[in-house]
């Protein structure tokens, strides 16, 4: 346990959910360089510079495999030297971003889980460590260290207008 350091924060990122409220109603549109799909497995998979765009939400992947249960999709996985996302919570917040080795999205519960050389950043404000889980509904990251020395390292900009 001393060697894992856990953070919980509400720190300036948005209350409210990762994607603009109307955005999470909108179609998700994936490109890349093959597609192939398996109806019996429920499952999608994406590769070769793919791209995938939900109105302001952005996700940039070597790969992406989604699940689908009973016609929905329930979760995506986004992999490749550097999976990386971007979002515009309100028009009234700057863009998160986030960037890590493998990116989890369980679309229902509305969380992102980041992992390897994880770093998530909303305006000047980031957070950096082995993995960083963000509950997007809830506006609230908790991030933790490899537990091999490496520790997690926020960044925090004072406001100074």
């Amino acid at each position: 346990m001393a060697r894992s350091l856990i953070a919980l924060l509400s720190i300036a990122l948005s209350t409210a959910a990762l994607a603009l409220p109307a955005d999470r109603d909108l179609p998700i549109t994936v490109n890349a360089d093959q597609a192939e799909f398996d109806e019996g497995a429920g499952r999608a998979t994406y590769s070769g510079n793919v791209v995938l765009v939900q109105g302001a939400l952005r996700i940039e992947a070597e790969r992406l495999t989604a699940v689908l249960v009973d016609g929905q999709v329930e979760t995506m996985r986004a992999t490749g030297d550097q999976a990386v996302f971007s979002d515009t919570p309100s028009a009234e917040q700057g863009e998160v971003k986030g960037i890590a080795n493998s990116i989890d999205w369980a679309l229902k519960d509305q969380v992102m889980v980041l992992t390897g050389a994880a770093t998530l950043t909303q305006s000047t404000n980031t957070v950096i460590g082995e993995s960083v889980i963000y509950r997007q509904a809830k506006g609230t990251l908790e991030a933790s260290s490899d537990g091999k020395g490496e520790r997690v390292q926020m960044i925090l900009t004072p406001n100074n207008s």
